[in-house]
């Protein structure tokens, strides 16, 4: 990876404030050289080890919260794009892995791929779903992989039930069909009402639009009668 043009803090205030190194008191040209040791310590820890997600997501998460990208850029985000050649975006996944992976301890994740569809869950269900990915690979006979974890993950979240549509009575007056006015009909669920005769009426309106020029106007009408002799049993496919 290439290195950034330095711009140290120090020489950063005197450009912009008209100061020099000299008029800077002790205590905070020590705490400029404190903060960039720590910086070179955290980035010797990512440059070693982007092997290691939980390490190099640990160090992300110092510079990151510890406005330390500072030091040579203006935002976090430039810094990871910059500095390492990754967007922001997976950096922040990076670090969002390495809290899963402290919070599941040593029988966690020991890649970021098993450890980021965690992030998705509470802390406290993120280690009941570990232990389902582990199981599920187990069974497999295959190590954990990250399939096996988003499954556990999809199975903890609560299902959405489908939201009844009664397409009928949406549909219907599109078409210019009037439903049923039996009281009885309207009584019954959506799903139960008896709307034959409605259905029929539209498949004859449709059937009406086919202009007698058409020169498949005749196979059109032949198909419909053929499917009436199959299903007129009332076993419709």
């Amino acid at each position: 990876m290439s290195e950034p043009k330095e711009k140290g803090h120090v020489a950063s205030v005197a450009r912009d404030g008209g100061l020099t190194a000299a008029t800077i008191p002790a205590s905070a040209q020590s705490s400029s050289s404190e903060i960039t040791r720590q910086l070179a310590s955290l980035e010797h820890t990512i440059k070693s080890g982007l092997d290691t997600f939980q390490e190099v997501g640990d160090a992300l998460l110092k510079i990151r919260d510890g406005k330390l990208y500072r030091e040579s850029h203006e935002t976090f985000e430039a810094y990871c794009g910059v500095r390492w050649n990754m967007s922001a975006r997976h950096c922040n996944r990076l670090i969002g892995a390495a809290v899963v992976a402290e919070n599941l301890g040593p029988i966690g994740p020991v890649t970021e791929s098993q450890a980021r569809p965690l992030l998705s869950l509470p802390q406290e269900e993120q280690k009941p779903a570990w232990d389902e990915a582990k199981a599920s690979a187990e069974a497999d006979g295959k190590p954990v992989t990250g399939r096996h974890v988003q499954q556990a993950v999809d199975a903890r979240r609560p299902k959405r039930k489908p939201p009844t549509i009664d397409v009928a009575s949406k549909i219907v007056p599109l078409c210019g069909v009037a439903l049923p006015d039996d009281p009885a009909e309207q009584k019954r669920e959506p799903g139960e009402r008896a709307f034959g005769l409605v259905f029929a009426e539209m498949a004859i309106q449709n059937l009406k639009k086919i202009a007698r020029r058409d020169p498949d106007r005749r196979a059109a009408f032949q198909k419909v009668g053929i499917w009436i002799q199959q299903n007129f049993d009332g076993g419709g496919k």
